[in-house]
């Protein structure tokens, strides 16, 4: 099992100054997985998670199955922290905001990576509520039975991967891929997770407004707009919000756009200014001060930093 202390690992990334405003196809495929395509990645042995996922905000650009063999650390997506632990699943959709917290020196993980286009051409057809169960709730504790499952799933794909000559080879990789993400899927469906099980009205507009901001937060930064979309007024908005989270809604919206200014300012080689007209600012005069208002760095201060 390949492990690496976490903290060594993290001063090796920020001196190695990886250039990526995304953790993007490209970025896993270089950094030491074996069984890579042009269309998906599969790992072929226990990975620690840090030397794939930065310690610092992050963006993903594809779709990943994460499932931790070992150990246990923390997460944050999209502004909810999970404990992630061995024999969890994690269902990465492209835009999340990702955000490592913690982890213990043995933590390990299996993944599979897809390019976008690569999974919709899979035509995977999937009930309509997945996707917004998934946006709920992307981490999932799973029984050793299902487990099980998708470790041989994972370990026949692997093993399949590497017998190029096989007849037959591409339609039966792609079969197994598709059988195990609707192994994934199945799972998903059976979760507790999900709108029909709202228990008040508070409960219902505090997870369409999460799901309104994961998809708008990079371009609309008010609560009359999420309001609007929800047909409720801002005031009643806020008020539910602090009710639900103990918060108020523009901080959670203020949140995700700082978490997504520091992704770009660490791992990407866009100018101050790119990233402001990245993030539909006005202008940057008020980009450097709201970055300042909530990190207390100006965005150039907090790109140097280590």
């Amino acid at each position: 099992m390949h492990t690496v202390n976490r903290r060594t690992s993290e001063m090796n990334m920020q001196k190695e100054n990886v250039n990526f405003s995304t953790i993007s196809f490209d970025e896993i495929a270089g950094n030491g997985a074996s069984k890579v395509t042009n269309k998906f990645i599969v790992s072929d042995k226990n990975m620690h998670l840090p030397e794939i996922f930065p310690f610092h905000p992050y963006i993903m650009d594809g779709i990943v199955f994460v499932m931790c063999v070992e150990g246990k650390g923390k997460i944050k997506i999209n502004l909810k922290e999970y404990d992630f632990q061995k024999n969890s699943i994690a269902c990465i959709l492209p835009g999340f905001i990702i955000e490592v917290q913690d982890c213990v020196e043995n933590f390990c993980i299996e993944y599979l990576f897809f390019s976008y286009n690569f999974f919709s051409d899979m035509r995977i057809f999937l009930n309509a509520d997945i996707p917004f169960k998934i946006v709920q709730q992307p981490c999932l504790r799973l029984d050793q039975d299902e487990v099980n499952i998708l470790l041989e799933y994972h370990s026949l794909i692997v093993k399949r991967y590497t017998n190029e000559h096989l007849p037959f080879y591409n339609k039966i990789i792609r079969n197994l891929l598709r059988a195990l993400l609707y192994e994934i899927m199945c799972i998903y469906e059976k979760s507790s997770t999900g709108a029909k099980l709202f228990t008040n009205r508070n409960e219902e507009i505090f997870y369409q407004f999460s799901e309104l901001l994961v998809q708008n937060y990079q371009k609309e930064r008010s609560v009359a707009f999420y309001a609007d979309r929800i047909s409720i007024t801002a005031k009643y908005l806020t008020k539910v919000i602090k009710t639900v989270t103990g918060r108020k809604a523009l901080e959670l919206i203020n949140e995700m756009t700082i978490l997504h200014i520091k992704a770009l300012l660490k791992s990407s080689n866009l100018t101050v200014l790119q990233v402001s007209e990245e993030l539909n600012f006005s202008s940057p005069s008020f980009f450097g001060r709201f970055f300042k208002k909530y990190t207390g760095m100006t965005p150039i201060a907090y790109r140097d930093s280590i």
